[in-house]
């Protein structure tokens, strides 16, 4: 199995800050900006941000086996 270059593992950092960025955007005009300022308004763009984290790792280990 070949090594990740850093290409890919630095497309996928931009797509979890990328994911982030849409994420804080999206519950800014939702809830609105003052709720960012709250313990509940990070956690509701962290949340989904660590879990999209998680999928691209687990995609990462899928498509570069260790063994």
């Amino acid at each position: 199995m070949r090594e990740p270059d850093s290409r890919e593992v630095l497309r996928m950092a931009l797509g979890t800050v990328v994911f982030a960025v849409i994420t804080v955007v999206l519950t800014g005009f939702q809830n609105g900006w003052h709720s960012l300022t709250t313990v509940r308004g990070v956690l509701d763009v962290l949340v989904p941000t660590l879990l999209w984290f998680v999928g691209m790792l687990i995609f990462h280990l899928i498509r570069h086996p260790r063994m």
